[in-house]
């Protein structure tokens, strides 16, 4: 058994009932896509023009205030007939419920929502185009009055590849001559800072669908036209998101490939400066070591002269002191020249992240960013 309308869907329905006269509320269009699934109203839009009127069921309700009821079946004798598979009839005089379409069920659940929906799922691809149709479709059921909503804020965002592109459905305006209005001239006349407009802004029925977000290939705007309804331009507007979803997916594998020729840029660099470190060591170790033997060579000429010295001593405790310090000098410059000592290649110590700073040209020894 169908529900009964309520207090505001009466109310729309004697609105269509009336020719659908100006002034209405803003959501009595959109409400009529409810009342249509029920059977007692037919919503069209040719040549841009919307319109809504009564079915019979529809007449009926608002005359009696109930649904019209069911024709009683006609009974025949039987006869005995094969089984055939059919589909079942609908009994004559009810009122048939059309096939609900994706847009008619969006419309309903944007209705109950509020205006806002969020959709999410492995069919969002699909689902966008439809909920763009809808949205279209929402917004001509408008009031011309109503206000577009805030530019900041999309209607809903598609990711294409991973690029997010923002999705807004928007009301024209017509511009007409402004006619001044006597209060208008009398408060013109008191200040001449007040100015009167030369245009009046009207909103339309007509629409247009601006997409932000991306590469821009072929357009960012779709606006409705007599010889092309936006519904139709719907298909533009798939292959531009398409080209933006490429385009940004090209950008991501450019950047992974310039990142990685960076990291392998890096890499090399790092190479070549633990490299130099290591001969740069090897030098500063050399240098070290021709130091020390120009140091011990001049400590050898000085110990040669200070044995001939002890030598024309006397024996006795100077002599003996004397000789006692010459045994140890000897040993220690034995001990430091590097004639005496196993000369190979030095072994290089692990450098520490700021001893590599000196040979990476400008690259970061922390990492390639």
């Amino acid at each position: 058994m169908k529900q009964t309308l309520s207090e505001r869907q009466l109310a729309v329905l004697e609105w269509v009932g009336t020719g659908c006269p100006e002034g209405a509320s803003a959501t009595y269009k959109t409400s009529c896509q409810a009342l249509q699934n029920r059977g007692l109203v037919t919503v069209a839009r040719r040549g841009g023009v919307w319109n809504a009127v009564l079915t019979d069921a529809g007449r009926h309700y608002l005359a009696h205030g109930t649904y019209p009821a069911p024709k009683a079946p006609v009974r025949a004798l039987p006869i005995r007939r094969l089984p055939k598979a059919t589909a079942p009839r609908p009994s004559p005089g009810v009122p048939q419920q059309p096939r609900k379409t994706y847009t008619d069920q969006l419309l309903e659940e944007l209705e109950a929502a509020g205006g806002r929906i969020l959709k999410s799922g492995p069919d969002a691809d699909a689902w966008w185009s439809r909920a763009a149709s809808a949205l279209c479709r929402w917004h001509r059921g408008r009031d011309n009055a109503a206000s577009p909503p805030p530019p900041a804020h999309p209607h809903f965002t598609i990711k294409a590849q991973g690029q997010t592109v923002e999705f807004r459905v928007l009301q024209e305006k017509d511009r007409s001559e402004h006619i001044a209005t006597d209060k208008e001239l009398g408060e013109a006349k008191k200040s001449p800072w007040i100015r009167i407009p030369r245009y009046d802004y009207t909103p339309s029925e007509r629409l247009r669908i601006a997409l932000s977000g991306g590469q821009w290939h072929h357009g960012s705007e779709w606006v409705d036209s007599a010889e092309r309804p936006l519904e139709e331009q719907l298909a533009e507007i798939v292959h531009e998101i398409g080209l933006r979803g490429e385009a940004a997916e090209r950008k991501r594998l450019a950047d992974l490939e310039q990142a990685r020729q960076k990291r392998l840029r890096r890499e090399a660099a790092m190479a070549e400066a633990r490299d130099q470190y290591a001969e740069d060591y090897r030098v500063r170790q050399l240098e070290s070591q021709e130091a020390a033997w120009r140091r011990a060579t001049r400590l050898g000429d000085y110990l040669e002269a200070a044995r001939a010295h002890v030598a024309t001593l006397p024996p006795g405790p100077e002599r003996t002191a004397a000789e006692e310090w010459m045994q140890w000098a000897t040993e220690h410059v034995a001990r430091a020249h590097p004639m005496f000592q196993q000369l190979r290649l030095p072994e290089i110590p692990e450098p520490r992240t700021d001893d590599l700073k000196p040979f990476l040209r400008g690259w970061s020894p922390y990492g390639a960013y």
